[in-house]
């Protein structure tokens, strides 16, 4: 049986940060890390701010966090940014300096999604945009299939003429060696109030001029587990 005590709480749970360091080591570069330039993409739910968070609290890259305001059938735009700029405002409070900025999408095409598409275009602008070389375009995806990794880092090249210019696609959650509970582990990354500031619902409940997760979509209940991982015997 296991024994969910033995399950390390922040700040001990080292299972990001340690998939982080592998996942940069990895990448065998001579560029010392404070020339390193990193932007996040940061889309408010809890793997994007694990990502951030560590990125800030475990390296010394100039850090540039950037956030899509996401318009589609979902229509959860407005509880994103609200949880974003809780999040930014504590990790600029609680971490180090970093720039921020955000952009806006509208794709109502399709129920389905084409987020991945969207979010690496947009970051692809962003680094062409930039003051500095960009060098590794972060986000939080994990456990990535491989042909949706191919699919992403083909869109972020494809905006660019010179491979000398192309960023990295980085993905450290991809790195986590512990399948079993990887959600815990990302909630447990962070502290529990960063937690709460973020936002992963997928179909938010309006409440006059605020917004409750539903509770039921997908987005909810891996968070739900997450936060209370099921005993495995």
């Amino acid at each position: 049986m296991t024994d969910l005590a033995t399950l390390p709480e922040w700040p001990r749970n080292r299972l990001v940060a340690d998939a982080l360091r592998r996942t940069l080591d990895d990448l065998a570069t001579e560029k010392p890390e404070k020339e390193t330039t990193t932007l996040v993409m940061l889309s408010g739910g809890i793997d994007s701010v694990a990502v951030l968070a560590n990125v800030l609290a475990e390296t010394e890259h100039v850090v540039h966090a950037h956030h899509i305001e996401l318009s589609n059938r979902e229509n959860r735009q407005k509880a994103e940014n609200d949880a974003v700029a809780d999040v930014v405002e504590y990790c600029w409070d609680q971490y180090r300096d970093f720039s921020f900025s955000s952009s806006k999408s509208e794709f109502r095409v399709s129920p389905r999604g084409y987020d991945l598409i969207i979010t690496m275009f947009h970051a692809a602008l962003i680094s062409i945009a930039s003051e500095r070389n960009v060098d590794y375009v972060m986000t939080g995806h994990f456990q990535t299939r491989k042909v949706r990794a191919i699919y992403g880092q083909q869109m972020l090249d494809s905006c660019f003429l010179r491979e000398s210019a192309k960023p990295r696609w980085v993905r450290p959650l991809d790195a986590m060696e512990d399948s079993l509970y990887l959600k815990a582990h990302i909630v447990r990354s962070v502290p529990p109030e960063l937690v709460d500031l973020s936002w992963s619902c997928r179909k938010p409940v309006v409440e006059g001029e605020n917004f409750r997760p539903c509770g039921r979509c997908y987005a909810c209940r891996n968070l739900e587990v997450a936060r209370n991982p099921p005993i495995v015997g």
